[in-house]
């Protein structure tokens, strides 16, 4: 790791519009998933008080992806840098988790090249840095002493317990897999925590989406930047369809949406047709031959897959549903559902984070029968649609639209510069 930081530049003055250098550990365009869709609000809010680079680590270089984003983001620079470094042998990475205080998936790959090119970019003049994720953090935390904001999405080591419980249920791993998985499992679990109190020990301010992330987070410097909508420019105008339609829309490629998908089909489906005869699902989203198959078996279903634009699919749907047990990207399709003025039926761990009153704003359920029942209640309901949609929507235009939230990412960048030029 290096340690000779740059000295630091000359900086504009008090007044003069700041510049910042972002490194995102991936590109942010299309913004067609929740983390790309945060990431790239993150950034516009950033673009709104201050210029500078943005630095993508690993697998966008293509040209026309470079120049896209350099394009949507006006006056900005835009680098690549090559795709991810070489791995080292995963036995070498376990024995240096303790001494080198990373995860294993961090220690497991070289980054002096990526650190060196940094370094080189911070020889110019900058006001303050953000980091997308850990991974750039681990890269310039010893490299500069300007301001550091650090977003934390998805807390690395919640994530393993959920990935544990997936991959136990994957009967395709063999003893070996899981005994390896296991490893890396109890060293991250004792890695995350120590490199996140290092985050909010050196950065001027940690992003986190939801209060849960917060609680989870050494007290300090930690802030709640909640997730967010884009609300609809034109006048919504739901689309006519024949059969009561529950929309379910997810990355079908990630195992704990593609079994929320398949415990709807098999479980919840058939309750909601017997008080509801008629009743169809609509499952949107990137599928694996799995998903696919569902529309195959059931008559009832029909996998759509991966569509540029969720508008039409959530203005002709009677009801969105968001099955999940775990939080995450649950939070952007529920309030992208709100936006559109569709009801939502949704799971505890699905509304966490979110200011939501069960009963109000969305129905809460947590098992196959409660799920029927709330679905079923909305479609035969039209007065009760109705307030879900009329309250769902007020609370994204006050609390989750993504206009306010980049203001208050700008808010926080002008902020942190401010307060380290008054100090130098």
């Amino acid at each position: 790791m290096l340690t000779d930081r740059p000295p630091s530049p000359t900086t504009p003055g008090a007044g003069a519009r700041p510049r910042v250098l972002c490194v995102l550990d991936k590109h942010p365009l299309p913004a067609d998933t929740g983390g790309r869709r945060r990431l790239w609000n993150v950034l516009r809010g950033i673009s709104s008080v201050a210029t500078g680079t943005v630095v993508v680590l690993g697998g966008d270089t293509e040209p026309d992806r470079v120049d896209a984003l350099a394009a949507a983001l006006d006056g900005w620079q835009v680098l690549a840098l090559p795709r991810d470094p070489r791995r080292r042998p995963l036995g070498r990475a376990l024995r240096d988790v303790g001494t080198a205080r990373l995860p294993v998936h961090l220690a497991r790959r070289d980054l002096s090249g990526w650190r060196a090119a940094l370094a080189a970019e911070l020889g110019s003049a900058y006001d303050a840095v953000y980091v997308s994720h850990p991974r750039p953090f681990v890269l310039v935390e010893e490299l500069t002493d300007l301001p550091i904001i650090a977003s934390i999405d998805d807390l690395e080591h919640v994530r393993r317990d959920r990935l544990e419980a997936e991959r136990a249920a994957d009967p395709s791993l063999g003893p070996a897999r899981r005994v390896t998985d296991a490893a890396i499992d109890a060293a991250d679990q004792r890695a995350w925590p120590r490199l996140y109190t290092r985050i909010c020990a050196r950065a001027t301010v940690v992003l986190v989406p939801s209060p849960e992330d917060r609680a989870e987070l050494p007290a300090g410097r930690v802030m709640v930047l909640p997730n967010g909508a884009d609300l609809p420019i034109e006048p919504l105008r739901f689309i006519a369809h024949d059969a009561p339609t529950v929309l379910l829309h997810g990355q079908m490629l990630r195992a704990s949406d593609a079994d929320a998908a398949a415990f709807v089909v098999d479980h919840v489906l058939s309750e909601v047709r017997n008080r509801v005869p008629g009743t169809r699902v609509r499952i949107v989203g990137r599928a694996t031959d799995g998903i696919r198959a569902l529309g195959v078996t059931n008559p009832a279903v029909d996998v759509i897959g991966y569509v540029d634009d969720m508008g039409p699919e959530l203005l002709r749907a009677d009801v969105a549903v968001v099955p999940t047990r775990v939080a995450g990207g649950a939070r952007h399709r529920i309030l992208e559902a709100f936006a559109h003025g569709l009801p939502v039926v949704t799971t505890t761990a699905g509304m966490q984070g979110l200011d939501i009153t069960p009963g109000r704003q969305a129905l809460v359920a947590d098992d196959a029968v409660a799920l029927a029942n709330a679905i079923a209640s909305i479609l035969r309901d039209p007065a009760l649609a109705d307030s879900l949609r009329a309250e769902g929507s007020r609370l994204v235009r006050e609390r989750y639209d993504w206009t306010g939230i980049r203001h208050m990412v700008g808010e926080v960048v002008a902020g942190a510069v401010d307060r380290a030029r008054t100090t130098r």
